[in-house]
């Protein structure tokens, strides 16, 4: 491993949560790290149905808000990425571009998981 761990972090709706921002500092913690913001652009609703590329938009606003906020508590973090609707395409992209230390998977609570 580097001086400094690559870590990639995937969420959507959660990117800017309490839970994340805690995993995450609790992370920095163990040691040098920095952060790679993976927002996937999954609409939500009946846009889905429509078009299943429409959450751009809302998830580019994910992504600027979780960055301004991790970095604001202290953590180092990259831009921040909008990816594929599909996370685990999104993923697959992402890896195939840089290499990753770990990646930290941040899902919908399970209250709102589709699952």
């Amino acid at each position: 491993m580097a001086d400094r761990a690559e870590v990639l972090v995937v969420a959507n709706r959660t990117a800017g949560s309490a839970e994340l921002l805690e995993a995450l500092k609790a992370r920095a913690a163990q040691g040098p790290v920095k952060f790679h913001l993976l927002v996937p652009s999954t609409p939500h609703g009946v846009t889905w149905a429509a078009d299943m590329h429409a959450g751009g938009e809302e998830a580019e606003a994910h992504v600027r808000a979780a960055v301004g906020r991790l970095r604001a508590e202290g953590l180092e973090v990259d831009d921040g990425k909008v990816g594929d609707p599909d996370p685990v395409a999104a993923v697959e992209d992402a890896v195939n571009f840089k290499e990753f230390d770990e990646i930290r998977w941040r899902g919908p609570p399970a209250s709102r998981s589709r699952t």
